[in-house]
C-alpha cells in the first residue's frame, strides 16, 4: 500500500475513534479499524483480529471466487452483545478491488439486523459508509449516507415514503390504465405522482406485495439493503415518455411470497387495467397463481419481458415467458438488424423482438441515463398496446394482441429467425 494511503487510513481511524461519546461512535471506530487492517496486502483473519480487541472468539474465514480472476475472503467476527462483523475483500489477480465491512446488531425486538456498512475501493483511499434506519415493525425505513469518517452527510435515502396526496381541488387523471408489476416506482417524482391510478377520493390504488402496504416505492434490497437497486421507475418513465396519457398502476412484486403474484394480477384487473406490464423475469419461483389469474382475466393483455440472459429459452424455463398464455405477449429486444441484444430469444416462447437500444430515460433520481434490453422492449409494446386500447375501447386482449402481431415482419431471410413472429420495426410504433 502507498504510504500516503496508509497515513490517510490512520488519520481516518483515529478520527473515527476520537468521535467520542455519541451513540454509534464505537461502531464507527470498529468499522474503520477493520477496514484499515483488511487493506494490508497480507491481511489475514489473525491480523484483522488484532485490530478488534472487542471480538469474542475466533474468526471464521471463507474463501470467495467469482471467476474472471476475481477472488477474495470473507472474515466473520463475533462481538459482545449478540453483534457480528463481516469483512469481505475482493482482489483481481492479487490487486485489491473492494473491501466491505458490515456490522450486524440486535434491535429493540432482539432480532439481529445489518445496521452499518463501510466500504473502500482500490488504493484504500476512498472510504464511504451507510447506516440503516429501521421502523418500529423492523422494516428498513431509510438509509443515511456517511462520509469518510462514517459521520452522517445529511443525505437520506427514503425506502418507504407515503404516496403524495392529490392537491386540493384536483381530480384523479383519466386514461387507459397500465399496471406495472416490478420493483415499484418513485412516486415522489411529480410526473409519476400525477399519473397514478387513484379512486374517486384521490387514494392511490397501487400496492406493495413485498411489504404488504399501499406504498409501492421503488426499492429492491435483494442484493444489499445498504445499496438498494431501483428498476421500476425507469420503466414507468419510459411508459410515460412513449404514452403520456396512460394512468399508471404500480404493483411491487411479492419477493417473500411469489404465490401472491396472482393477487397482483387480480388487483390490476379490479382497477380496470387494460394492459399489465411485467418487467421482471426469473427461472425460479411459484408462478402457478399468476398463471391462473392471467387466464381469469382474459380481457387484460399481459406484456412480459423475455429476460436478458442472452439465451435461447425455448427449452429453458424462464418465467413468465415460459407460460405462453393466450392473452400474453412475450417480448425480446433486437438491434437494428433484428438480432437479439441484451435479451433472450426463442421461436416458441418469444413472440416478437423489438428494437430497444439507447433509450434516454430518467431514472429513480430523475437523471437521464441510456438504457436498453428486453424489459424496455416490453415497455415499448405496452405503451403501444395502451394506445390501441384507448383508440379501440371495445377491443379485448385477443384483439389487441392480434393487432400488434400483425405489425410484425420477418427479418432478413439470410438470418436465423429468433422469435415466433419476427420483429416489430420502428414504424410499427408510429401513431
Amino acid at each position: 500500500m502507498k504510504l500516503t494511503a496508509w497515513l490517510v487510513l490512520i488519520a481516518v481511524a483515529l478520527a473515527g475513534a476520537a468521535q467520542g461519546q455519541d451513540a454509534d461512535g464505537a461502531d464507527r471506530a470498529l468499522l474503520l479499524r477493520a477496514i484499515k487492517a483488511a487493506c494490508l496486502s497480507d491481511a489475514t483473519a489473525d491480523s484483522i483480529s488484532l485490530a478488534l480487541p472487542e471480538r469474542a472468539g475466533e474468526a471464521n474465514t471463507r474463501d470467495l471466487s467469482f471467476g474472471f480472476g476475481l477472488t477474495g475472503h470473507q472474515w466473520s467476527f463475533v462481538l459482545p452483545g449478540d453483534r457480528a462483523l463481516d469483512v469481505s475483500r475482493v482482489d483481481s489477480r492479487g490487486v485489491m478491488q473492494r473491501i466491505v465491512a458490515d456490522l450486524v446488531a440486535p434491535g429493540s425486538d432482539g432480532i439481529a439486523r445489518p445496521v452499518m456498512q463501510a466500504r473502500i475501493e482500490r488504493q484504500c483511499d476512498r472510504l464511504e459508509g451507510r447506516r440503516l434506519n429501521y421502523a418500529a415493525d423492523g422494516r428498513i425505513d431509510s438509509v443515511d449516507l456517511l462520509d469518510e469518517h462514517l459521520q452522517a452527510l445529511g443525505k437520506r435515502l427514503l425506502l418507504d415514503p407515503p404516496v403524495p396526496p392529490l392537491p386540493t381541488g384536483i381530480a384523479p387523471v383519466k386514461g387507459t390504465v397500465v399496471a406495472l408489476l416490478d420493483t415499484g416506482v418513485n412516486y415522489l417524482q411529480p410526473r409519476i405522482a400525477q399519473r397514478l391510478a387513484r379512486d374517486s377520493t384521490g387514494a392511490a390504488l397501487g400496492y406493495d406485495y413485498w411489504d404488504d402496504d399501499a406504498r409501492p416505492f421503488d426499492v429492491n434490497i435483494i442484493g444489499s439493503p445498504f445499496y438498494p437497486a431501483r428498476h421500476g421507475t425507469t420503466l414507468a418513465n419510459l411508459l410515460l415518455d412513449l404514452n403520456p396519457d396512460i394512468v399508471l398502476l404500480p404493483l411491487r412484486f411479492p419477493r417473500p411470497d411469489p404465490t401472491r403474484l396472482g393477487d397482483a394480477v387480480d388487483r390490476a384487473a379490479a382497477a380496470g387495467a387494460r394492459v399489465l406490464l411485467v418487467g421482471l423475469s426469473s427461472s425460479r419461483g411459484d408462478w402457478r397463481n399468476f398463471r391462473a389469474a392471467v387466464l381469469r382475466h382474459s380481457e387484460m393483455l399481459v406484456v412480459v419481458s423475455a429476460g436478458s440472459e442472452g439465451e435461447d429459452i425455448d427449452d429453458r424455463a424462464v418465467y413468465p415467458a415460459a407460460l405462453g398464455l393466450p392473452n400474453q405477449l412475450t417480448i425480446g429486444a433486437a438491434d437494428g438488424f433484428g438480432q437479439p441484444v441484451r435479451s433472450n430469444w426463442g421461436r416458441k416462447r418469444v413472440d416478437v423482438l423489438v428494437p430497444a437500444e439507447r433509450f434516454v430515460v430518467r431514472d429513480f433520481d430523475g437523471l437521464e441515463q441510456q438504457v436498453g434490453g428486453a424489459e424496455y422492449a416490453a415497455t415499448r409494446v405496452a405503451a403501444l398496446a395502451a394506445r390501441l386500447a384507448s383508440a379501440h375501447p371495445d377491443w379485448n386482449a385477443a384483439q389487441l394482441k392480434s393487432a400488434i402481431l400483425a405489425r410484425a415482419r420477418i427479418s432478413d431471410s439470410t438470418t436465423i429467425l429468433r422469435s415466433a413472429y419476427g420483429v416489430l420495426p420502428d414504424e410499427a410504433f408510429a401513431p
